[in-house]
């Protein structure tokens, strides 16, 4: 991925709009029980004019995850997704508010220009997703930009990250008869320019169709028996033989390195990567203060009909939560539906 798609996607990803199936791959608990009707559905949550009530918060669920089955037996997890639901609903007011529109036509360039999952989202909350990114890139990510001072002085004050350990790269022949393996190996110390051969004809090895190249390592990711022999090794001179759980290996160092700091050319781009993402954090933080300053925002968890925990594991209090984006003032990054029912 270029770099461009790169910081685009470290938007998409910040802009929390991904359909993430938030119960993985685990086993779904059971299906939950029959909700209320919306005549007796009581509003969980209130951004300025508008109510939310427990309804909206299932449809909304059940428009994103149709396939995940919750019940008040997992708290924790719908405590999670509702903090999801909120976020979704100041994001969508916020756009709102700014007038933001996407249009039929506009919609496949801003898919392709934000990188949405075009293909695998159904139109209605394509729409909305677009419209929501499309808000916060041009209000707040499209204006930042890492600098090459930035990157110089990220480099010079982060340099043991980019610290590499000495590093082979590696060939071996693996045998699984001792005596083969040091009569082979004597054949070896005679004629090493045979070693890429006789790996192709002899070795056991998946490696053997690449002339017995194994891949360059760094110094502690091999077994210690082989390890010791391997680095002690001077380029094209062949190993004794060293036993393993898996043979008789004869081993050839092509070339190898010491312990060094990789150069600036070779993770300036990184750096200015991961840079990009914490403006971007920051950035969509500043959005929900913005947001959290600005808007009355009332959370009434306690008509949730399951025990609402904050992220810090506390239970909520049954009282009303104005200005602040989340019962504990910390919102899970909300994904993207389409916005269900909602009563004024």
């Amino acid at each position: 991925m270029n770099r461009k798609s790169r910081g685009l996607c470290g938007i998409w990803l910040l802009g929390a709009v991904i359909i993430a199936g938030c119960g993985g791959k685990s086993s779904p608990p059971p299906a939950p029980a029959k909700r209320p009707s919306p005549a007796e559905s009581p509003i969980v949550l209130e951004i300025e004019e508008i109510s939310f009530n427990r309804n909206d918060f299932y449809t909304y669920l059940a428009s994103r995850y149709p396939d995940l089955k919750l019940d008040r037996d997992h708290p924790e997890l719908l405590s999670r997704l509702f903090d999801s639901f909120a976020e979704y609903q100041i994001l969508r007011y916020r756009a709102e508010q700014a007038g933001v529109c996407v249009s039929a036509d506009e919609l496949p360039e801003l898919s392709e220009k934000l990188l949405l999952p075009s293909d695998s989202l159904p139109r209605p909350i394509l729409m909305e997703t677009a419209r929501i990114q499309k808000y916060l890139y041009f209000n707040y990510f499209r204006q930042q930009e890492v600098t090459d001072s930035e990157i110089a002085a990220y480099y010079s004050s982060h340099r043991e990250k980019f610290r590499m350990d000495a590093e082979v790269h590696l060939y071996q022949i693996l045998l699984a008869d001792k005596d083969k393996a040091i009569e082979l190996r004597g054949i070896l110390q005679n004629t090493p320019d045979r070693f890429e051969e006789l790996a192709r004809e002899r070795s056991i090895s998946p490696e053997a169709v690449n002339n017995g190249f194994m891949g360059t390592f760094e110094k502690g990711t091999l077994p210690a028996e082989m390890e010791n022999v391997v680095f002690s090794l001077p380029p094209n001179q062949i190993s004794p033989v060293v036993e393993s759980k898996f043979g008789y290996h004869i081993f050839k160092v092509t070339s190898r390195s010491g312990q060094r700091t990789l150069p600036l050319q070779r993770v300036r781009e990184q750096i200015r990567m991961d840079l990009m993402s914490d403006k971007l954090r920051l950035a969509y933080e500043t959005m929900l203060a913005e947001a959290r300053e600005s808007l009355q925002i009332r959370f009434k968890t306690e008509n949730l009909d399951f025990s609402y925990t904050s992220q810090r594991g506390e239970e909520a209090d049954e009282t009303d939560h104005e200005n602040s984006s989340a019962p504990d003032g910390d919102v899970a990054h909300a994904d993207v539906a389409d916005p269900g029912h909602r009563s004024h």
